[in-house]
């Protein structure tokens, strides 16, 4: 065995070991052998290198027919050409069979380490072609190492990378698992590109109703929005263009098979699966479940809500560390406050005695009122005001003290009626 089909022989297994077509390969080794004959010969053209269906490498270099040769590379002699074909005159162009045997050691070397640097080429171009049309599309692999930061997966003809912020915070990863998660991008770095992967990017959820609710799969209910908090809760909404389908039972699926697959599949994050509504009213309050709501109250222009529920639904509304308000808010789009029956009375109280004049100060006479005016607007403002500040306006004397702050005291006890 020659050379030639040594090196295509390597070529192919290497083609069939990591998945490169083998035209690629063969186009390579046109390519490559090409530019060792050229330099070789001193030529920028005429020289071309085909491999045939059998693997056969046929190598030609074209030269000029002349009487008298110069330039080797460049001519052959007409006793020569004849010799490769026989009707050939002064003047036309023959093509000479190239050997490889007639290149060197060292250029064979260098033949090996350019094939080497196009199918490393090859390869990455390879992965990038079939990625990229997996973005957004969920895979899965081994894992192949666990770092401190991250985690190295194999994907069968790729490698792909979870940084920490792509893995669920309850997770622990060991060498040899099976891993499942979401193609978020390529990342360009070394010879074999990354496959960026995460599990905590909300479209990971959405790819797995997708994958485990065919009705979701066939588009007849879509998922309108997600909230996560990854391995702890997520909240997701739901809506069907078929009014004769039920879209949460449709997730929640037969005795909450299809979604709990979903939940062990993220390490036991819990996931409320909300009905979606286009009246913001209606869908916050879905949102804050298991939250009985009261009344909200919209701000359409700044898209704030105002939610008031019982004293003793307060904190399930907020949730742990304000988780379900939080949810609740990235789910609907609007900024969610939140406060009880009690806190929302004790507010519009507040905001009421704000709001008094001193007019109300019935146990004050009006010159003094009038004295007290030029300094404060409402009864709220002299309540907060110091002695020292009071007392600097002319016409306030210590002995007026007393009975203000009576007055004041009155007029706090109407307003908490």
């Amino acid at each position: 065995m020659n050379f030639g089909d040594e090196i295509l022989d390597t070529l192919r297994e290497i083609a069939a070991e990591r998945d490169i077509d083998e035209d690629i390969i063969t186009r390579s080794l046109e390519e490559t052998l090409e530019v060792a004959f050229k330099k070789v010969h001193g030529r920028v053209d005429g020289i071309e290198v085909k491999i045939g269906e059998k693997g056969k490498i046929n190598s030609y270099i074209e030269l000029e027919v002349v009487e008298n040769v110069e330039e080797p590379d460049l001519e052959i002699s007409l006793p020569d050409a004849q010799q490769i074909e026989p009707t050939v005159k002064i003047g036309d162009i023959v093509k000479k069979k190239l050997f490889i045997e007639e290149l060197s050691r060292g250029t064979i070397l260098n033949i090996r380490t350019l094939l080497g640097q196009k199918i490393r080429e090859a390869e990455k171009e390879r992965v990038l072609t079939e990625y990229n049309d997996k973005i957004n599309e969920i895979v899965s692999g081994q894992v192949q190492q666990v770092g401190k930061n991250s985690i190295i997966v194999d994907l069968g003809r790729a490698e792909g990378m979870l940084e920490s912020k792509d893995l669920i915070p309850s997770e622990r990863w060991h060498q040899g698992q099976r891993i499942k998660a979401l193609v978020t991008g390529i990342q360009e770095k070394g010879k074999i590109p990354f496959i960026k992967l995460s599990r905590s990017d909300n479209e990971f959820l959405v790819k797995l109703f997708h994958n485990e609710v065919p009705e979701i799969y066939d588009g007849i209910i879509q998922i309108m929005s997600v909230s996560r908090d990854p391995g702890e809760r997520a909240k997701v909404a739901v809506w069907s263009k078929d009014e004769r389908i039920d879209p949460v039972g449709a997730c929640v699926g037969m005795k909450g098979i299809r979604v709990q697959s979903i939940v062990k599949e993220l390490s036991g994050e819990k996931i409320d699966i909300v009905l979606w509504s286009q009246e913001s009213e209606v869908f916050i309050t879905r949102a804050l479940a298991p939250a009985v709501i009261e009344k909200i109250n919209l701000d359409e222009k700044e898209k704030a809500a105002k939610v008031i529920v019982n004293d003793d639904q307060l904190s399930l509304a907020i949730g742990k560390s304000g988780q379900n308000a939080r949810l609740a808010s990235k789910l609907t789009g609007w900024t969610i406050d939140i406060c009880s029956i009690s806190e929302s009375r004790d507010k519009r109280r507040q905001d009421l005695y704000k709001k008094i004049s001193l007019d109300n100060l019935g146990l004050i006479p009006p010159d003094k009122i009038e004295i007290l005016k030029q300094q404060f607007k409402t009864v709220f403002e002299l309540h907060q005001a110091s002695e020292e500040e009071i007392l600097s306006l002319p016409g306030i004397e210590e002995q007026d003290i007393p009975l203000l702050r009576k007055a004041i005291e009155q007029v706090s006890e109407i307003s908490d009626a």
